[in-house]
């Protein structure tokens, strides 16, 4: 005998589905967001690196004395050095995004179950 789909629905083994393949979706989307956002910036960065050691290596070759090859050499690491911490901030500030944007999607949803089975409007729901 076939069952239809409501008969399929009104199983409460199946009704557990559902929630859980909404957390799964959001979670692929999550992942996706975040990784695109991660991508996007290390390629910026290792652009902007590139550029700057290519930079140091012109300004190396052009060195006539000692003293301004440990000039470009210190230009250089004060570069690199704030390259990274930029490139940090910028990430953290990628990722903070993303997150932000997943938590306020999820912030909209209402009808949250709490752990006494009664649903409840989530604060950030209009």
């Amino acid at each position: 005998m076939a069952r239809d789909d409501n008969q399929l629905a009104d199983n409460s083994w199946f009704g557990l589905l559902v929630p859980t393949g909404d957390v799964l979706g959001n979670a692929q989307s999550l992942f996706e967001n975040g990784y695109r956002a991660v991508s996007e910036e290390s390629l910026r960065f290792v652009n902007r690196r590139h550029e700057h050691n290519s930079r140091t290596i012109a300004q190396y070759r052009d060195s006539k004395d000692p003293e301004s090859f440990l000039l470009a050499q210190q230009d250089w690491a004060t570069g690199m050095l704030r390259d990274y911490s930029e490139g940090a901030a910028r990430m953290m500030e990628a990722m903070y995004k993303c997150f932000s944007s997943a938590a306020g999607k999820s912030a909209g949803k209402k009808d949250i179950p709490t752990a006494s089975g009664a649903e409840q409007d989530h604060p950030g729901a209009a």
